[in-house]
């Protein structure tokens, strides 16, 4: 989980801000669920869980499950 996370990390760090423009609602929606669905393992303040919600600028999905 540590090397997924950290990979996530470094991959957004290298996206242009065009791209950024064009995807982050996808990306807030799909980084979105699985951080609720790590609060349902851990808690909100869970390393990994920290470090996913830096990359999601919008709001949260509801639920893990919420796909629009």
């Amino acid at each position: 989980l540590t090397s997924w996370v950290d990979n996530l990390l470094d991959a957004y760090d290298n996206l242009s801000s065009e791209v950024l423009d064009e995807c982050q609602f996808s990306i807030d929606q799909t980084l979105g669920r699985a951080i609720k669905s790590l609060g349902l393992l851990f808690d909100d303040q869970n390393v990994f869980v920290n470090k996913l919600q830096k990359i999601v600028k919008g709001e949260l999905p509801e639920s893990p499950d919420d796909f629009q």
